[in-house]
Formats: C-alpha cells, sequence, structure tokens
C-alpha cells in the first residue's frame, strides 16, 4: 500500500543517509593520526619514533589539532581549564565539525537524500511490464544460488532447498524443466520417492525434452551435442558451396540431408540456401514455387520466413522484369541486395581502435576468421558504467581461429527484417588472437542495446554454425570495448557486465 510504502522508503532513506554519516565520519577520523599512529609509521619506516624529528613534529601538530595548545602537566585532559586554556583548546568534536572534508560530506548526503529517495521510489516495479522483469531477475538469482550451492559448494540440501522455494515462488520460470531435472538427480538418494515424483512430471508432462529424453537415454546428451556439431558442419559446407557459385553442388548436398540426419526435419535456413541455388540456376517461376514452400513448411520461424516473404513481395512488385530472365537470379541485378539476401564477398567493416580509426580493408576472398581487424589498445582495468553512451551487442567467441562467416550471415538476416532501417552494422574484432567479438552496433543507450539482446538471444544457437560451449553473449558501452584487449580484460568485464547488468 502506498502509506506502508512511504513509510518504509522514508526508513531506507534514513539507513542510507546515516550509513553515509559514519562512513565520512570515519574517512575524518582515519585523515587525522595522533602520536600513535605516528609512532606505529615510524616503526614501519625501521625508525625510532623519538628519535625521528618528522615524526615527533607531525605527532605534535596533530596532538594540537586535535586537543589545543594544551600545557605539560599532569591530568591535562581534565575540563576545569582556565578561559584562555579553553579557548586555545579544540576538542575532539570541534575538530570534526571544522574539518572541511566532513562538513562537506555531510552537505553532500543532506543534498542527496531526495536522490536517495527517488532512487528507491523509481526502482519500485509497480507496473505489470516492471513486476515480470522484477520476478524473471529474482527467478533467475535463486536458480545461479542453486547452482552455485551444486556445484561449488557440492551442498546437495541447500542447493535442495533452494531449488524448491524458487518453484513455489515461481513455479512457471524460465529453468522449470532444469529445476525439474536437478530435483529428481539430487533426491536419488537422498529422497528416492521425491525424486520419482520429479521424473514422472518430466517423461509424463514433457516427454520431448531434452530432460526426459536424458533420463530415458543417459548418452541422450552427447548424442545431440555431437549431433548439433555435424549439422552445423553440414551447414557450413553448404555455405561454402553457394560461395564457390558451386549452385548444382548445393542442391545435392542439400537433398543428402535425409540420409545423414534420419528423423530430424530440414532446417529453414538449408531450405534458404536450396531456394538460392534454385534461383540461381532456375526462372522466376521455380524460385517463386520454392520461397512458397519454405513459408508453408515453417509456420512458426521467426529468422528465415519473414525474410522470404519480404522476397515474396518483391516479386509481386517487379514480376514482368523478373520474368523476362534466363535465371531469376543474376549477378549484375542492381536490385539483388534488397531482393534477397545471399552468401557473398564482403568487404571488412572500419573498426574503432582507441589510437583512432582503422581503415577499411578490402577482401578479395570470402570473409574468414583470418580476415579480420586486430585493434591493439592500451590495457585499462577499470570499466565504467555509462549507460547514456553508444552500445553494442556482443558474441564472445572463445576459438580465435574459428571460420564465423556463416554466422555473420545469419546475423544480416535477422537485422534485415528486426532493424531495416536502424543502420546497424555487424562488425569482427580480434582480441589478442585469443578470442574473436561479432559486435552489432551502435545502439543509443543501455536500454536499445539490451531490446536487442532480449530479441536475437532466443534465436541465438540457430544463428551460430558454432557449438555453442564456444560462445557467450553480453551488451557493452564504446568505451569498455575500446578498453578490451586480451582474454583477461575480456573475462574481467564479463564480471563486471554480470555485477551491473544481469
Amino acid at each position: 500500500p502506498d502509506a506502508d510504502r512511504e513509510i518504509r522508503i522514508g526508513a531506507l532513506v534514513r539507513e542510507q543517509t546515516l550509513k553515509a554519516l559514519n562512513s565520512a565520519s570515519n574517512a575524518t577520523n582515519s585523515s587525522l593520526p595522533g602520536p600513535t599512529q605516528a609512532l606505529a609509521n615510524s616503526v614501519r619506516d625501521g625508525k625510532f619514533y623519538f628519535s625521528n624529528s618528522t615524526a615527533l613534529n607531525q605527532g605534535l601538530m596533530d596532538f594540537r589539532r586535535r586537543w589545543g595548545n594544551r600545557k605539560l602537566e599532569d591530568n591535562w585532559r581534565r575540563s576545569q581549564k582556565s578561559a584562555s586554556d579553553v579557548a586555545s583548546a579544540v576538542t575532539p568534536d570541534q575538530a570534526i565539525v571544522n574539518n572541511p572534508f566532513q562538513q562537506t560530506g555531510q552537505n553532500q548526503t543532506a543534498a542527496n537524500i531526495e536522490t536517495i529517495r527517488r532512487t528507491f521510489i523509481e526502482g519500485i516495479p509497480l507496473t505489470a511490464g516492471q513486476k515480470l522483469i522484477s520476478d524473471q531477475k529474482i527467478a533467475a538469482a535463486y536458480y545461479d544460488i542453486g547452482n552455485y550451492y551444486r556445484d561449488v559448494l557440492m551442498d546437495t540440501t541447500e542447493a535442495l532447498n533452494t531449488y524448491e522455494k524458487l518453484l513455489k515462488r515461481f513455479p512457471e520460470n524460465p529453468n522449470q524443466l532444469a529445476i525439474y531435472y536437478n530435483l529428481y538427480r539430487l533426491n536419488l538418494n537422498i529422497n528416492p520417492q521425491r525424486s520419482e515424483e520429479f521424473k514422472n512430471i518430466l517423461l509424463k508432462d514433457f516427454s520431448d525434452s531434452p530432460f526426459a529424453k536424458t533420463i530415458l537415454d543417459p548418452q541422450y546428451s552427447q548424442r545431440f551435442d555431437e549431433q548439433e556439431i555435424a549439422f552445423n558442419l553440414f551447414y557450413n559446407d553448404a555455405y561454402n558451396l553457394y560461395l564457390e557459385k558451386k549452385y548444382s553442388g548445393v542442391l545435392s548436398h542439400i537433398d543428402s540431408y535425409g540420409q545423414k540426419f534420419t528423423g530430424r526435419p530440414l532446417p529453414a535456413q538449408l531450405d534458404y540456401l536450396r531456394a538460392l541455388a534454385t534461383g540461381r540456376t532456375q526462372k522466376l517461376p521455380q524460385l517463386e514455387m520454392a520461397f512458397k514452400e519454405l513459408v508453408n513448411a515453417y509456420p512458426d520461424d521467426k529468422l528465415i520466413v519473414p525474410l522470404v516473404k519480404e522476397h515474396l513481395e518483391f516479386i509481386d512488385s517487379n514480376r514482368l522484369m523478373l520474368n523476362e530472365r534466363i535465371v531469376a537470379l543474376v549477378d549484375d541485378d542492381p536490385n539483388r541486395d534488397r531482393f534477397v539476401q545471399e552468401p557473398g564477398y564482403q568487404t571488412l567493416p572500419v573498426v574503432a581502435a582507441a589510437s583512432g580509426i582503422a581503415e577499411p580493408r578490402p577482401v578479395a576472398s570470402p570473409v574468414t576468421s583470418d580476415a579480420i581487424i586486430n585493434t591493439p589498445v592500451e590495457e585499462f582495468s577499470v570499466f565504467v558504467k555509462e549507460e547514456s553512451a553508444l552500445f553494442y551487442f556482443v558474441i564472445n567467441i572463445s576459438d580465435p581461429v574459428v571460420n564465423l562467416s556463416s554466422s555473420r550471415f545469419g546475423i544480416g538476416q535477422f537485422n534485415r527484417i528486426n532493424l531495416p532501417q536502424a543502420g546497424i552494422k555487424h562488425q569482427l574484432k580480434n582480441v589478442n588472437r585469443e578470442n574473436q567479438l561479432i559486435f552489432v552496433g551502435p545502439f543509443e543507450g543501455r536500454d536499445a542495446a539490451r531490446n536487442y539482446f532480449n530479441s536475437i538471444n532466443p534465436m541465438i544457437k540457430e544463428i551460430m554454425k558454432i557449438p555453442a560451449a564456444k560462445y557467450s553473449t553480453f551488451f557493452i558501452n564504446q568505451q569498455n570495448l575500446d578498453k578490451i584487449s586480451d582474454r583477461a580484460l575480456l573475462d574481467r568485464y564479463v564480471e563486471f557486465y554480470k555485477s551491473n547488468y544481469e
């Protein structure tokens, strides 16, 4: 309720203000070392205090600053002093009050009380959308904590408690099935009956999930990973054949898909390459039919189908011109770039480096892991959280030599549909020959980068044609991106990112 919320916010503001005042007070006291501190310093320096004139003078000045000009006499701390003595003395409290640093700290704290209050108010999720985002953050934090108990501390009891707490509070969270599986595995020897409950939930209600399949076949995950690797190789072979203009080879290669991947439907991306190869070898009716069949075959696809629908609209608007061609897609078509998106030869983009702007370097061959711009920059150890700056979405690839041409092709497909007028580009940066970074942008501010992150991440496994274990994603501002010059700094930024943006 509003009234209770105001009371709670008031208490939090007072708590934060007191912390700030105490911090300033401690800083002031530590900045006024007495003779004891001077003695400690002299001992640390290897000199006897009473033989060190510098230490003696410093101790005398510190004493006078704190206690005033006291006579050398017994019981000098007592309050019975003459008027002149009291006037010349300075009490500890007065020393603090008169200290300009302390005074400034208090003034700043007082001036910032409203800012503190506003920060609390703005951080409260009141709308349905804000509440959803807040719940997602809390659920993700619980899941990370449970995994930490399970994998790092090896504390099965606390891991179980955390997973159970998460399910009770957020039963429909994104990691629901993984939690069921963890509860099934962790309870096997502790509570077999509870383990059986979660096993049955997965087998009955989520029989098509990889977790249910792993329960029935412990080797499923390993075979699935091997199948993913094999598919990526198969796709890249088709992609490279297209680059080499061996269109008949593309068609025959894709036709062999069913023999190599029994029971796995042909992915939309491969079907798109097949349609393009058809357009390169046949007239418009065959290309148009291939496009329409693709749209009908993948009604739920969000990466390729929107692109193909755009192609079909172009065909409807330019049918007479396209019908005159011997083959539907030709090299000298001035409209080809906006008609279809094909694998092709690219020019390396301009990449900003710390020392200036690197010149673009044209290449006469497909972009590979060797055709990149290496941007050596000065090593910085501190990252900044500048949220109004230009931001980039980044895919961090731990393999410095893997060919990313087909992956960048997929990113271009996504951008063409989702950000057609935004001027967003994807570029490649080598990090000390240890990592590769595909960075997409620029975006105006953190929120725009986060929105892009949230929209592309669900499709990133479909886009990237390398093993998932080799890459991760995040967003970063321009200042921090320019500072990353080796893997150590990259790892440090990932920790910074997790602390500030996740």
